[in-house]
């Protein structure tokens, strides 16, 4: 892995199953991989009917797109589990994620807590947080190498009642 930097030991794998696991349970080392395996698609199937089902998604009319490092290896058990017919593993399957990162917009959030009542809004303080929010957004964009035109900040606060549980986004536009 990375180049010879980082080595595998096989045989210190080995023997950590089979003390930790193995051993205990009265499982040979291979049977007790088998059963770290099928934990593991279990729960990863168990994950993917959860969202699935809550979206109000039959899975099994989708194909199981396998990718990352060892989506393909388990891409065959999840789909068995998952009674899902296709399975497709693309070409770079274990760089997928990262070309796609490498696609994608860079965005960071930049978020200051700050209580404020109904009857006495500082509108003073409040654009001086975001004054100072976005100092610190076109610094890193800036040092990330993004040109001040292909630079974009967009302003939310995050809004609710006095003993709410749950707030609101929404856009605040600049100079308030």
């Amino acid at each position: 892995l990375l180049g010879g930097e980082l080595r595998l030991h096989r045989d210190k794998a080995y023997a950590a199953i089979a003390a930790r696991i193995a051993s205990p349970l009265h499982l040979s080392v291979e049977a007790a991989a088998h059963g770290i395996l099928e934990i593991l698609h279990n729960t990863m199937a168990g994950a993917i009917r959860a969202i699935s089902i809550e979206r109000g998604y039959d899975r099994r009319d989708f194909v199981l797109l396998a990718c990352g490092g060892a989506g393909p290896l388990h891409a065959g058990r999840l789909a068995e589990l998952l009674e899902m017919p296709t399975v497709l593993i693309p070409r770079y399957s274990g760089v997928l994620s990262t070309l796609g990162l490498l696609h994608s917009d860079i965005k960071n959030d930049y978020v200051r807590t700050m209580l404020q009542r109904h009857n006495a809004f500082d509108l003073a303080v409040l654009n001086q947080a975001f004054g100072d929010l976005v100092e610190q957004a076109r610094a890193w964009l800036s040092a990330e190498g993004i040109a001040p035109a292909a630079q974009r900040l967009e302003r939310f606060a995050d809004l609710r009642y006095a003993n709410q549980g749950y707030g609101l986004t929404v856009p605040v536009p600049d100079g308030l």
